[in-house]
């Protein structure tokens, strides 16, 4: 009898694929290198976004929304996306998402660490002065024009409107003779308390701690979300804009942690006066920062996993500005990083 059942599993063993169960399609297979958990098949049909055609939002298509007057005075400076938000992509991130499958995570996290790169490589070759379209063209790097002045010529001719302004400074990288652009703090769209007990866990900081761990970038919660709001993708476009008036606010504690990384890795302005200038304490350091003092803006990388309008992420990121500048005279700049765009 033993011998018998001996013999039925080794046949089984060998007239089976070789491999693992891909954690997308369910298929016995040989799974990719690259991506977690997944097959051949399921990985080549992942819809990358390698080269947006919006240079605002990383959409891979023409997008109207880029194209409205308000965006024209948006908070944050760009975004970009790992895929397009297809059917496909619809059930990978409902699995993570609603259902709790927590196998997603480590896919999702290195989709998105893929378009970081891309976003590193791209933002550091524009603050350079060239790009894979022109390579010998030549971007005034001046701190008094600033990195989307140098960009502004570009985009005209593909958006047909002036990108809205931004605080004029930037920084350079270095990394084995190329220049990466590095945000000086990752941080994430908070949920709501009611959000949070339903799933457990807040999916935008799990990527965000995911990727700041693989490139060593500190991650903190800079945001809290003050109100509860509706599922948006039952939402209209104005419908989603509306309702994100007013329900963010900055995270105290991670704000102080983010100024004093700041103020560790820049230094204190050297020219800071209290007199004949505007300016308003940090009370927890005793330091007064300026906008005219300040050497450089503090960079915030903001994770969430879908872009659609664009208005959570606005809303986010124009309280972190308004607060940093209105609050403590120093210019912030923010940039958007989603797994997908619809």
């Amino acid at each position: 009898m033993k011998s018998s059942s001996s013999l039925l599993q080794m046949m089984q063993y060998l007239l089976s694929p070789p491999g693992e169960m891909c954690l997308t399609c369910g298929s016995v297979s040989r799974l990719v290198r690259e991506w977690p958990g997944i097959c051949r098949s399921c990985a080549e049909a992942i819809p990358w976004i390698h080269k947006p055609r919006c240079l605002c939002c990383g959409r891979a298509i023409g997008c109207p929304d880029c194209l409205r007057e308000e965006m024209r005075h948006r908070s944050f400076v760009c975004n970009r996306s790992a895929v397009q938000y297809n059917g496909v992509m619809r059930e990978w991130l409902a699995q993570y998402k609603y259902r709790g499958h927590e196998k997603y995570a480590d896919l999702i996290v290195h989709m998105l660490n893929q378009v970081f790169v891309q976003m590193q490589e791209e933002l550091g070759m524009l603050m350079l002065g060239f790009n894979s379209d022109t390579p010998n063209q030549h971007i005034q790097s001046d701190a008094s024009i600033g990195f989307f002045s140098a960009v502004i010529s570009k985009v005209i001719s593909r958006v047909d409107f002036v990108l809205p302004e931004v605080p004029l400074f930037h920084k350079l990288r270095e990394t084995s003779q190329q220049a990466l652009w590095k945000p000086d703090v990752i941080t994430y769209v908070p949920v709501s308390d009611v959000r949070l007990k339903e799933r457990g866990f807040n999916q935008a900081e799990v990527l965000a701690r995911g990727l700041g761990s693989k490139h060593r970038i500190p991650v903190m919660p800079l945001l809290v979300r003050r109100e509860h709001t509706a599922k948006q993708s039952y939402k209209s476009r104005q419908e989603r804009i509306d309702s994100m008036k007013n329900v963010f606010a900055v995270h105290k504690e991670g704000l102080e942690a983010a100024l004093s990384l700041y103020i560790r890795t820049y230094g204190m302005p050297s020219k800071a006066s209290h007199s004949n200038s505007e300016m308003t304490r940090h009370e927890s350091h005793g330091h007064a920062i300026t906008a005219q003092d300040a050497p450089l803006p503090m960079q915030i990388l903001l994770i969430d996993d879908i872009y659609t309008t664009g208005s959570t992420i606005n809303a986010c990121a124009e309280v972190l500005r308004d607060t940093l500048h209105l609050g403590l005279g120093l210019a912030a700049e923010v940039y958007s990083l989603t797994w997908a765009r619809s």
